[in-house]
Parts: C-alpha cells; structure tokens; sequence
C-alpha cells in the first residue's frame, strides 16, 4: 500500500482541508505512476482538533476497477470525506490506497468517458515528468496558491522533513 498525510499546524475547515487532500492524493497519484500500480481501495483518516470529544474518523472505500488515475482518486477521498466529516477544525489527514496492482492496461467503462480520462491521465503524467525535470514546485494546480495550500511547504521536504 501507499499511504501518506499531513499534520496541521491549525485548524482547518472543509474547504481547505479539500485543497490539502488534492495534494496529499496527487503525492500518492505519482508514486503510483512511478511504480507502475493501481489501486483498488481508498482509506480516509481524519483527526480533529484536540478540543474535539470526537477524534475523527477512518473510513476506506472499494472502487469498480483497479485505477491510477488522480480524479477518480481525488473524487474518491471526497466521497469519504463528505459522508463523514463533521463541521470541527481538522488537524491530521492520510490517505492511503489500498489492494495495488499492476497498471499495465486501463479498465475502459461504458459509464465515463474514456478519452477524456486518458487525456486527463496524460496531463498528470506531464505535470509529474515537468517536476522530476525541474524541481516540485515547477509546476502546480492553482490551488497551491491559496494560503493554506501546503503544497510548498510538502515539496521542500522528505518524509517530512526538511531537505
């Protein structure tokens, strides 16, 4: 499994908590792509503030297919995260995908439309080739530019810490 999260340093609500979530997913997206894998299960840990008489929550989601792909991942941890979240400052997120495999073919689906998940998938793998070339930060979603956005803070790091 890959799994990994986030420790706040102050509360945040539902929608910056969204924005951490995509970067912590894109993190865990790369690895995937890196390592040639796809998952099929995808687990959501919340932690609340200390405050808080609820801790938080865990809670983990099968897919339809095996996927590597980052929107129907992102979508996924928000499917999790809007059935459960309770309307308290987050502190911790972890995300963690679950029951890989190996990523040698797609699953096409009669539901969605497959070429714009492929075009979709090529962007993210640009983006991740664009960043293995010229650092992190080269390139980013806009919505690293938001003030709780941690994404710079998450690049200038290993493991959590400082390079």
């Amino acid at each position: 499994s890959f799994s990994a999260g986030q420790t706040l340093f102050e509360d945040y609500g539902l929608e910056e908590t969204k924005v951490l979530l995509r970067e912590v997913c894109d993190d865990l997206c790369k690895r995937l792509h890196k390592n040639k894998k796809a998952t099929k299960s995808v687990s959501l840990a919340i932690l609340y503030n200390y405050e808080s008489e609820i801790p938080g929550f865990s809670k983990q989601i099968t897919l339809d297919a095996p996927t590597d792909q980052n929107e129907i991942l992102y979508k996924a941890v928000l499917e999790i995260l809007n059935d459960n979240i309770k309307n308290i400052g987050v502190r911790k997120v972890y995300i963690s995908f679950n029951k890989l495999s190996d990523a040698d073919f797609m699953h096409q689906s009669l539901f969605e439309d497959n070429d714009k998940a492929i075009d979709n998938r090529e962007i993210n793998l640009v983006m991740e080739q664009i960043q293995e070339k010229y650092g992190q930060e080269s390139i980013s979603r806009t919505s690293s530019l938001l003030d709780k956005s941690m994404f710079k803070t998450r690049a200038r790091q290993i493991g959590g810490h400082r390079k």
